[in-house]
Parts: C-alpha cells; structure tokens; sequence
C-alpha cells in the first residue's frame, strides 16, 4: 500500500495533453484503473468522469505528488469551458474518444476532450468513441491508453473525412487562441443544423466556409430547404442560425438572408423536425411578442420547450404561417396591415389570423409582418382630423406599449396634440409617426434584429459608445431610443456585440466603473439644490422636466437618481414660475376660473408650493392669450353691459355663436365666444330699431 502512495512512476504532462491521458498513465502502470488507485493513493473515493473535470481546471494540491503538472498549460479557453455551469454542452467526461496513433505516441491531447471533435488534427484517423469488442462507450476508468475496461484493444485506425479533420484542425486552432466567440457560434449552428435541419454532415463544409467569411455554400445549402421565396420565409430558415451567432457573425447571417433572397435557388420543403422557438418566431417576422402570441395563441402547432423561451412552433404551423404570408401578390388594391391597425382598434394578431383562414389575400410583400398589405380597405375614424391617429393606433404602428409613447412624447422625439373635444387625449399625425421610424430606432426594435434581451442590448451599445437620445439613464423614458445613422454601417453593433464585459445574461463583469457623480444627483442632492423637500421631488416629476433616471450602474439599491442636468432645468423653470393669483388678478378673473380653464386646455398646469399655486412661464403666456382672445359669460356680458343670463339666452336663441367642437379655442365643458364677435354684436333689442323699413329711401 504504502507503494501506491509513494509511486515509482510519476508522470509528466505534456503542456496540451488531456489530464486523463495522464491520469491514465499513471494509474495503468501500476496495473490499476484511475479510480482505484485515486481511492487507494488519496484515501478517497473518486467517480473517474468528475475527477477528470475536476483535475482539468483546478489541479489540486493533492494531486501534484502523484502527476508532474509544471509544464502542463492547458488554453485558458480550455479551464473556462470545463468550469463553466454550462460545461456539458462542451465536454462528455462519462464517455472518452482515443486516436490510436497518438496512444501510440504516448499521450492523448485535450482538444479530443471537445465533444464536437470526431478526428485526430495530427494523424487524420477517426476517433475511437466505442470498443470494437464489447461495443460499449469507452470511458476514463480503464486501464490503459488504448485498452477498454474490458481488455480489448481499442487500436482500430479508420482514416477519418477530410471535412471532420478540418473540423478538428479550426476547432483545435480556435481553442488554443482562446477565440471563444468563432468556437461558441460553431458548436452552436452545428448543433442546429444538425438537430433542426438534419443536414450533418453534408453542411460541414459550408459551415466552415460560413466561419470564414464565404456565405455561398451555406446559402446553396439552405435554398433547398426553402418553402417559398417570401423574404419572411428566407428569415424563419436562418432564424435558428442567426438566433445563436454572436459578433461579426450575427452579420454574416444577415448577408446570408440577403444572398439568398437575391439567388433564384430552387425551392423545397422544411426538414420535418424543423421548429422555431418563440423568440426565433419574432425575429422571423420582424414584430414584437406580442403580435406573435397572438397569432399563435391556442394554435394545434404550437409545443412547450424548454429553456428560456415559453413555446415553439412546428413545421406544420409554420407552413402555414410562411404559406400564407408569403403569396404571391394579387393584383388589386390594399392596405398594410400597418395601416390597417393604425387606424382601427383590431389589433394586427387578428388581421393575420384572418389572412390564414382565407378571409383575405395578400397584395403586397413587405419586410417585415406588418408591412405586408391585405385585400381591404379602411376609412379613417371621422372623430378625428384626417391624418391623425389616436393613442391605441399609435401604439401598434411604432409597436410600443402606451406608457413608452407618453414619455417619447415628454422627451420631444414623438409630434402629438391634445384633442381637446374629445376628452384631452392624444392624437399624432401620420407625418411625425412617419418621421420618428425614419430617424430613431427603439430598443426593443434593435433587440428584435439581433435577438437579445432589449434593455441588456441597449446597455452594450451606449458601451460601445453609442449616444441614446432617450431612455431609463438619459431621461426616464421607458425605452431607449438611439438615432438611425449613427447605427446605420453596424460596426458599433458589431462592437457592442463583442463586448465581454456583458454577459448574455445581462450580469456584469467585476471591475465596472463606480457612478459618475458629475452626471448623477442623489434624491437628496437634488433635493437641496432646488431647495424642496424630498416628498416634493416625485411632485415635481412630471409637471418640470425633473426626471427619475436610471444609471447603467447602481452603487446603492432602492435608491431615487437624477441627473445633473434636468435638475439644473427644473431650478430655471422653478425660478420662473408665475403666481397664480398675480395672474389672474392681472386678467381680470377669479383664481379659481383661471385653474379651471388652464385645467382643461393643459395636462398637470399648475405647481402647488409653499402654500401657493404656481404655473409655469409658457403656460401663463398661453392663457394671458386665451383669455384675451376667447371671453367666458362673465366677461363678454361685462363689455356689453348685460348680465350672464342674457348672454346664455342669445345663445340658445341663435343671435349669438359660441365656438363649435372643431374650433382651436374651443374647450370642453366651456362656452366661449371669440372677442371679435362680441365687440361687434349688436343686443337683440336694438336689432329691431336698426332694421330697414319699407318707406325707408
């Protein structure tokens, strides 16, 4: 016993030897299996597969008499991957692969320990994976470098495939460079070609050549797959791909749609296990979530997977799906189901559902879902004026959630107007819709084009050094909103793609820079600057430009953050607020009616503090001017020298017009009458004096 402890042989690895080759060196020359003589040597019992794990990327102190590890380095890469929570998807640690040449030569390297490599780089032979005498998996607990746990020699030389040796020789390439990002994006649209597509290994090659740069092969190879050549159904056959490509290569797969919407490649049928996953669904169709669960709510096709994502849909849903959207134009006129939802209340789940089940044909093909145009024709609601929409409608066209709208409007990048005929609500016009998708791009909108998570997304490109004109850190907009040209070359994306510094899921790496206090005020801090109470601060939210800001990095939690430059705006603003009850006095009204009429022509008018009513600056203005222009009962009966009555009876009787809905002063709840009709209204009573008589010359 005290032999085994004391080992006569002490082996030395090689720097890019596997551990268990070593492992398997030392215990077979003393004749046993690894996990007897760990058991024996360390006095503890060991599961060869876990110990092998284990000693690849934490060597521990007890192993080290028993194997020379000086000159072992095994790649960074390696130990990362090993000891990472998701090694398994890399490593098979249960079941061994044996290149017989290189047992020959004495030591087996550890780029073999990669379950994607099938072939020797060196002797281009295939790897052993199964005895050819018990036809078991060869495991780590044997007795020999090429022998089985049962005896039989496991020296059986079969020259491999030229593609799996190339395989073998790129995959050993980027291990020992530590480019995680090319083997990462490999493994995983092999895994998908291979499991969703069922085309490996007739796709190696072109995957290889994908890797480098030539999108060709791949393309060819795809086109055969192709239900139709809708640019949507060529999007939901790379969508799987794309999904899980980082980096530059994340591009490539948009030139790979590109190519293959442009090639006349002959079409074919979808593999029968082909699926795509839910957010796989969206990035398909260019929509939001919500559009998709709509259109698949309750449907037959649709499974529950695993994993992050809620629901996949099968092949027979999305033939149906891509068979529909993807039709050949009808010659007749229509609408976009864009436009369609833009000025209805159906939302654009429900147009579709309609379209699948034959009520409509498309007319034309567009980019994305709701670009795509339908047999029909909708007028435009006759509550409004012509080219405004309502806030539902607006909604559905920027494909946003209300409360996102509301604070673009806040933070001035979205035109909108209070109707205020129709109980204050908002209303946009088609053309400033228009003109905000033309120049910004929404997160959400940018997380659907490269499939992440939208607010990690966002915080990788204002890493990059992108510049958000609105969002949780600028503004407290829900939602952050970056200019279209300054992202239009993708090579900030491409950038902030490649950032490690982001994890996928979404947790950042140690050594983040601390909170720049020049830019971020505390609650407190901005409290005392503006010289309120900390109560008054969410007061002011809202009715200043005073906003809760986020910061990408928060020191401590549960705490309220400003920025340094809407508090120095909310103390001009403070700074020049107006008395309400100067102003009124100054007009002529009471304070009460002043409220009252700047309660209905403006959202949140007034500021209550110290006691007393403020308004700000350009809403006093705004009112001076409406009082002046338009007069109430009181007034218009006060410069005619009548009493309110009398002005409420003439205009019941028509001899005198008050402002109708559609006018711009018009307030509801209110009558007013414009100045220039009283000032030039004659009372009834003398009507009758001044009228023309028949003797009259």
């Amino acid at each position: 016993m005290q032999l085994i402890q004391t080992p006569f042989f002490r082996p030395t690895l090689y720097r890019s030897e596997s551990f268990g080759s070593g492992l398997l060196r030392l215990s077979g020359s003393h004749c046993e299996r690894p996990s007897v003589y760990l058991g024996t040597a360390l006095q503890k019992t060991y599961d060869t597969a876990k110990a092998v794990r284990a000693f690849s990327h934490r060597c521990p102190n007890s192993i080290k008499p028993l194997i020379d590890t000086e000159g072992w380095n095994p790649p960074d890469l390696y130990k990362e991957l090993v000891s990472g929570k998701s090694h398994k998807k890399w490593f098979n640690f249960n079941h061994a692969k044996v290149c017989p040449a290189c047992a020959e030569e004495g030591h087996l390297p550890l780029y073999h320990d990669l379950e994607s490599v099938s072939a020797c780089a060196k002797h281009g032979l295939s790897l052993v994976s199964a005895c050819p005498t018990c036809e078991q998996p060869v495991s780590w607990n044997r007795r020999g470098l090429a022998k089985c746990s049962c005896y039989a020699s496991l020296d059986v030389r079969v020259a491999a495939e030229y593609g799996a040796v190339k395989e073998a020789r790129l995959i050993k390439k980027w291990l020992h460079t530590d480019d995680r990002e090319s083997l990462e994006t490999y493994i995983n649209l092999k895994r998908r070609l291979s499991k969703r597509y069922g085309m490996w290994p007739s796709a190696r090659e072109a995957l290889m050549s994908f890797m480098g740069g030539n999108i060709a092969p791949l393309s060819n190879c795809l086109s055969t797959a192709l239900p139709n050549s809708s640019i949507l159904s060529i999007r939901a056959l790379v969508a799987p791909l794309s999904a899980k490509a980082v980096g530059e290569y994340n591009e490539l797969c948009k030139l790979l749609e590109k190519h293959m919407a442009e090639s006349n490649s002959p079409t074919g049928e979808m593999p029968a296990n082909f699926f795509l996953t839910r957010s796989e669904l969206i990035y398909s169709l260019r929509t939001t979530w919500k559009v998709v669960d709509g259109i698949t709510k309750e449907s037959p096709e649709v499974f529950k997977i695993l994993g992050k994502e809620r629901y996949g849909v099968n092949k027979d849903g999305l033939d149906t799906l891509l068979r529909a959207l993807g039709a050949e134009p009808a010659q007749m006129p229509g609408q976009s189901i864009r436009e369609l939802v833009t000025l209805t209340k159906v939302p654009a789940a429900v147009w579709v559902q309609s379209l699948i089940n034959g009520e409509y044909v498309v007319t034309a093909s567009g980019e994305s879902l709701l670009d795509i145009s339908l047999s029909t024709s909708v007028s435009a609601n006759d509550t409004i004026p012509e080219g405004y929409v309502t806030m539902p409608q607006a909604t559905q066209y920027l494909e946003l959630y209300p409360e996102a709208v509301r604070k673009m409007i806040k933070s001035g990048l979205l035109e909108a107007e209070l109707q205020l005929n129709h109980n204050r609500r908002y209303i946009f016009p088609l053309t400033g819709l228009e003109t905000f998708t033309n120049t910004y791009v929404t997160g959400p909108q940018l997380a659907v084009d490269y499939n992440h998570e939208p607010r990690r997304f966002a915080e990788r490109l204002i890493a990059a050094g992108a510049n958000p004109v609105a969002g949780p850190s600028i503004d407290g907009c829900n939602i952050y909103v970056f200019r279209r040209e300054e992202l239009e070359d993708g090579s900030l994306i491409r950038y902030a793609l490649s950032l490690k510094t982001y994890s996928q899921s979404g947790r950042r790496a140690a050594g983040t820079p601390s909170l720049d206090t020049t830019i971020w005020a505390t609650a407190t801090e901005a409290a005392d600057y503006l010289n309120v109470s900390l109560q008054k601060l969410s007061y002011l939210e809202g009715l200043t430009p005073l906003t809760k800001a986020t910061p990408l990095f928060v020191p401590i939690k549960n705490t309220r953050y400003y920025r340094w430059d809407c508090v120095r705006a909310t103390k001009d603003v403070i700074d020049t607020l107006v008395p309400a009850k100067k102003l009124a006095s100054s007009i002529g009204v009471t304070e009460q009616k002043l409220l009252r009429r700047a309660g209905r022509i403006f959202k949140s008018p007034s500021f209550y503090l110290d006691g007393a009513t403020y308004l700000s600056a350009a809403n006093a203005n705004k009112l001076k001017y409406h009082f002046k222009r338009y007069w109430c009962a009181d007034i218009a009966a006060k410069f005619l020298g009548s009493k309110r009555f009398d002005i409420n009876n003439w205009r019941r009787l028509g001899h005198l017009d008050a402002l109708d809905n559609d006018h711009p002063g018009f307030i509801e709840g209110i009558h007013l009458y414009d100045n220039k009709v009283i000032r030039h209204f004659i009372k009834p009573s003398l009507r009758h004096s001044l009228a023309p008589t028949d003797d009259a010359p």
